[in-house]
């Protein structure tokens, strides 16, 4: 019985034992679930505040990412043009702008409370952008305002540079003048000079690498003899150049000798203008095409006129037009003594096309026409379903083909009938030119 008593006393003491232990774990696993549920109250909390602190759902306090030191990339269209009192829109001063930055967050902000548009001067135009984190990019370009009576000329030289270029530098030096060079890489000798030309102020375009007509067979080989010779313009110069005159101009014919497209220079001329370029034409010619050598005072006869107010006078530099560099003096002074500015070709703004505004609507006109030519095969590749009308394709811009060589013609070659093929100086192919507009082609 007594060790019975003490059984039962041992088996009593281990049950409260247990039911001690088991408490013990109850309390334990409520404070762990209290835990749990301020931490989760916590998490709420933050996430609340995360909102509303960014004002949006989805969005994090660190999205402006404080790492970030790469500051947004502003790309302009340079300098900008416009005819004093010329009526213009909120989009003029963001023609051909770009902005891109790694986050992809910018603000932009344009001042141009400097601007008198009514008034003739030069003018700054600040374009701002601020990222996320905070980095800013500031791009400032110059507006110039042409005055209704002010007078310009552009001294245009092309195909160079040749045997002749140190030469029409030191008389430019010398005269405190600036010219425009629109150039080539068929001299392969001198190609070096495009630097020195840059170097002293003036300005390097485009003409054509190759100066073989050879590239009007299609807009993809004249795009790539046109970046060849803007690789080159960026080696020597730092930049490349948006501003360009076709080999014998915009109103050639002979390119019909390697297209049979009766539109195709028009349809060049929009897929250039839709890429960001400006083709420039003339409305003086210093006749200096017509034969090598021309005699001088035929030279300074053809060139010495002032039909408009602003003068884009046409010359060559080449070793087969020495005497384009000894009538380059008295050409200067004609225009000093009537009071012209010498200008350089720098704003894509300026429009001097051969057939003017007739021109413009043509392209206009050509353009909307290739755009729903577009549209409307790509309605037809791809049936809609029934019940949708079908979608309309976007038209993409023309894309630059890779460059592959072509040949150079030496300076022996280059003849009197260099330039025959400039057959611009026939009456029966050439159209008015225009003198300043900067409402280029929309």
């Amino acid at each position: 019985m007594f060790w019975l008593l003490i059984s039962m006393m041992k088996c009593f003491t281990q049950g409260r034992n247990i039911s001690a232990r088991k408490k013990n774990i109850i309390e334990k696993v409520k404070y762990f679930q209290s835990w749990q549920k301020a931490l989760c109250l916590f998490s709420l909390a933050f996430i609340a505040t995360i909102v509303s602190c960014n004002g949006k759902a989805g969005d994090s306090i660190f999205a402006s990412n404080p790492d970030d030191s790469i500051s947004p990339v502003i790309t302009t269209r340079g300098p900008m043009m416009i005819m004093e009192g010329e009526g213009h829109d909120s989009t003029f001063l963001t023609k051909g702008l770009k902005v891109t930055d790694n986050s992809g967050l910018v603000k932009l902000t344009i001042d141009s409370s400097q601007v008198k548009w009514n008034q003739q001067g030069t003018y700054k135009v600040v374009y701002t952008a601020k990222d996320s984190a905070q980095n800013v990019t500031t791009v400032t370009e110059e507006l110039r305002v042409v005055g209704k009576n002010e007078k310009i000329i552009y001294l245009t030289f092309d195909d160079g540079p040749s045997v002749c270029t140190d030469d029409l530098l030191k008389i430019l030096r010398d005269e405190k003048v600036k010219a425009t060079f629109f150039v080539t890489a068929q001299f392969s000798h001198y190609i070096d000079r495009l630097g020195a030309i840059a170097k002293e102020g003036h300005e390097v375009v485009i003409h054509t690498y190759s100066h073989d007509f050879r590239i009007y067979k299609s807009i993809e080989s004249y795009f790539e003899d046109l970046n060849k010779i803007n690789d080159l313009i960026e080696k020597y110069t730092g930049k490349r150049s948006r501003i360009l005159r076709h080999p014998g101009g915009s109103s050639n014919t002979i390119n019909r000798k390697y297209n049979s497209d009766p539109k195709f220079m028009d349809k060049l001329c929009v897929a250039l203008l839709d890429s960001g370029y400006q083709f420039v034409d003339w409305n003086l010619d210093s006749q200096d095409a017509s034969g090598n050598n021309v005699p001088v005072s035929r030279l300074v006869n053809s060139a010495c006129h002032t039909y408009h107010n602003v003068m884009c006078l046409l010359m060559h530099d080449t070793g087969a037009k020495l005497t384009t560099v000894q009538a380059l003096p008295q050409i200067i002074h004609y225009f000093k003594q009537q009071g012209y500015e010498f200008g350089v070709l720098n704003s894509v703004d300026y429009v001097c096309w051969h057939g003017g505004e007739k021109k413009k609507e043509r392209l206009n006109a050509l353009r909307a026409s290739m755009n729903a030519e577009k549209s409307g095969k790509a309605s037809k590749a791809v049936p809609a379903a029934p019940s949708k009308p079908a979608a309309k394709a976007e038209v993409k811009p023309v894309e630059k083909p890779s460059t592959k060589s072509l040949e150079k013609p030496s300076e022996k070659k280059h003849s009197s009938d260099h330039h025959s093929s400039h057959d611009h100086h026939s009456k029966k192919d050439s159209e008015k030119s225009t003198s300043l507009k900067t409402d280029s082609v929309a």
